[in-house]
């Protein structure tokens, strides 16, 4: 599946665990798709705030079945020029983000690595 023309409008924050509801979903309407999400304190489900959107193709123009594209992690990990953990990430993400506590708890360790493709 091919992305495109995608568009980032807001950042999404979640609510800390045990604080319900939250409500996230992709809507897909043919080719374009939207991330949504509402965290209705009424539990209802409205998915009314689009955080990201786009279109997307089920064909990569760009796939040769004879020569598949290969990525090595443990080569681009061998060549990693540092790391944090999940602490000193979150610990740098401005607070006005309000990302939750929890959040850190998914993220283990954060590679820097030399893309030339990125």
């Amino acid at each position: 599946m091919v992305a495109s023309n995608v568009a980032i409008h807001k950042p999404l924050i979640l609510n800390g665990t045990g604080s319900i509801p939250t409500h996230v979903g992709c809507v897909i309407d043919s080719d374009k798709w939207e991330f949504k999400a509402s965290p209705d304190v009424k539990g209802q489900i409205v998915l009314n705030t689009v955080y990201a959107g786009g279109q997307f193709s089920r064909v990569n123009p760009a796939y040769d079945e004879s020569a598949p594209r290969m990525f090595d992690f443990n080569a681009k990990l061998a060549s990693s020029r540092g790391s944090v953990n999940g602490d000193e990430f979150c610990e740098a993400i401005p607070s006005a983000y309000r990302y939750q506590e929890h959040f850190k708890d998914y993220l283990k360790v954060v590679q820097e690595i030399d893309d030339d493709n990125s």
